[in-house]
């Protein structure tokens, strides 16, 4: 007969140690908050802290998402944006009032 489950094992079988916790297990430790349970029982639960519990219902409760907020650090290196430099195109105007591309200068009026 199979043994019964804690209802976050499912949710913390793969989490290790000093990992953050996904969106999913967030949601479920809020959810189980909510519906009337300790913090300490649902810390024992999920295999954390009660602390741990407490500040990411506090959390949940002041911003109503359980997404990660950026970590501070140094910021990715961007690229360079690309200068538009202004050109002049001159086309020769041929005696038959035909025109030939001749081509581009660097430059132009400013």
């Amino acid at each position: 007969m199979p043994e019964a489950q804690e209802p976050g094992a499912a949710l913390i079988s793969n989490r290790k140690r000093n990992h953050e916790f996904t969106a999913v297990q967030r949601a479920a430790i809020c959810a189980q908050i909510s519906e009337g349970k300790s913090y300490r029982v649902v810390a024992v639960e999920f295999n954390t802290s009660s602390s741990t519990v407490f500040n990411m219902f506090k959390r949940w409760k002041k911003n109503q998402t359980h997404e990660s907020k950026p970590r501070k650090g140094r910021p990715k290196k961007s690229k360079p944006t690309p200068i538009e430099t202004p050109t002049e195109t001159k086309i020769q105007l041929l005696p038959d009032n035909s025109s030939v591309y001749v081509g581009k200068t660097v430059g132009g009026d400013l």
